[in-house]
């Protein structure tokens, strides 16, 4: 049992120290990032629009991040890019393109001014599109939850060392009564 316990403090030990820097460390680290959206998501269901929303990894401020979308068939369609920081005091930022039956196709660069996620509202009156966004972003920001689990595992396991340093001196003690109790049988 003291083995068992052994293992599992030392595992939870490593895997919570494991899990706090990671989950510090990798949500700020910055990468080159694509998303490539297609659409519509979902059938037109009677109406004549559909829309569809996505959402960015958090950019940091002053960058640009390169939009290239085209559209398929006859419609329209709307895209709008705007800030979701609910945070900031200022207006927050947004961005609007169309594409119909003039302008098929655009490749432009946005500049970011505003840190944080960003919403990418699609509205497709009756035609398809894609969408690639390219730029650089915190692509790992989901990791943070991992700080907690870390958290959590260290308490885990300073909780199990304390719980085995009992068992082994209770052993230590069962096995010392032992001893004497032979050596004064004897």
């Amino acid at each position: 049992m003291l083995d068992r316990l052994r293992v599992a403090w030392i595992l939870c030990a490593v895997l919570g120290v494991g899990f706090i820097i990671t989950g510090s460390i990798a949500p700020n680290i910055q990468l080159n990032g694509m998303m490539h959206l297609t659409g519509p998501k979902q059938s037109n269901s009677g109406f004549s629009y559909v829309i569809d929303v996505y959402e960015t990894p958090p950019i940091n401020p002053n960058q640009q991040i390169t939009m290239i979308a085209t559209k398929g068939g006859t419609g329209n369609v709307t895209i709008q890019i705007s800030n979701r920081n609910p945070n900031i005091k200022e207006l927050p930022e947004s961005y609007i393109f169309s594409l119909n039956s003039i302008v098929n196709s655009i490749n432009t660069s946005i500049p970011i001014y505003q840190e944080g996620s960003y919403l990418i509202m699609v509205t497709s009156y009756g035609a398809s599109y894609s969408i690639y966004l390219f730029g650089r972003w915190e692509e790992l920001y989901w990791l943070g939850i991992m700080l907690i689990w870390g958290i959590i595992l260290v308490l885990a396991s300073a909780f199990i060392y304390y719980y085995w340093r009992i068992v082994e001196a209770r052993n230590r003690d069962i096995a010392r009564a032992l001893e004497a109790s032979l050596q004064s049988g004897e």
